[in-house]
């Protein structure tokens, strides 16, 4: 809980709050390379692809390995795909709530 509270003010004034395995929360400041729990970035779609179970960080990372990829969103197991979905972007989306999504900016 004291993390979470930690994270959301962080968020609120603008900036980005690590978590426990080094990633990066920064929803609202959209800071490239953070994951954005929470959050889903529609459209722009060029190639999406079932997770087997991996989650959001193996998105990301399938992302920042193509030239064309911008932005990416991970949905997780069950919501899409029972293994989960990757969903690879070649913009970058407006963000908008969805609590089976996180998403990511690899590059502007």
């Amino acid at each position: 809980m004291r993390l979470f509270l930690l994270a959301l003010l962080t968020v609120l004034v603008g900036g980005c709050a690590q978590i426990p395995g080094g990633d990066l929360v920064g929803a609202a400041a959209g800071a490239v390379g953070a994951l954005e729990v929470g959050f889903d970035r529609n459209g722009a779609d060029y190639r999406s692809f079932a997770m087997n179970g991996a989650g959001p960080e193996a998105c990301r990372d399938a992302c920042r390995a193509e030239s064309r990829c911008r932005a990416f969103t991970w949905t997780r197991p069950g919501y899409q795909d029972p293994t989960g979905m990757c969903w690879l972007k070649d913009g970058v989306p407006p963000q908008s709530r969805l609590a089976e999504a996180t998403s990511g900016v690899v590059r502007r």
